[in-house]
């Protein structure tokens, strides 16, 4: 999956998941989060997760 990881767009490079599209999505979903490539990408995405 090379073409997910040079269009991945989490600024959350440290990830496991990281440019693993499917594998991030599906984990997300099972957690009730948004996607951060799926959202409007504003800078408070990743304060307001980290509360």
């Amino acid at each position: 999956m090379s073409c997910n990881k040079e269009n991945c767009t989490c600024p959350n490079t440290e990830c496991i998941r990281h440019g693993k599209c499917c594998e991030c999505i599906n984990n997300h979903m099972e957690n009730g989060i948004t996607v951060y490539c799926m959202k409007d990408n504003d800078s408070s995405y990743w304060d307001n997760l980290k509360k």
